[in-house]
């Protein structure tokens, strides 16, 4: 199994994009947890708290086998990324 640790927001944005999560934990109890970590069957990614936070994720009910999908922020940024406009 891959581990990607998160380094920005947009690295969030599109390792849940991209790889199918069914479960997620935080590292500790709410006042003390540092990082949540999301696990599928072949990739997880722990992603820090500060990041964790941002209004760039949603929940995803509709889509099996992903807890979260990118908000209308998160396809914003996807969008200005180099990565996919081709300016990199």
């Amino acid at each position: 199994m891959s581990v990607t640790i998160a380094k920005n927001v947009l690295d969030v944005v599109r390792w849940i994009r991209d790889n199918p999560h069914y479960e997620g934990w935080w590292d500790g109890t709410p006042a003390t947890a540092t990082r949540f970590t999301l696990r599928g069957d072949l990739a997880s990614l722990v992603i820090p708290r500060e990041l964790h936070d941002s209004e760039a994720i949603e929940s995803d009910p509709e889509r099996e086998g992903f807890m979260y999908r990118p908000s209308s922020k998160g396809i914003s940024m996807l969008a200005s990324s180099p990565e996919t406009n081709g300016s990199e």
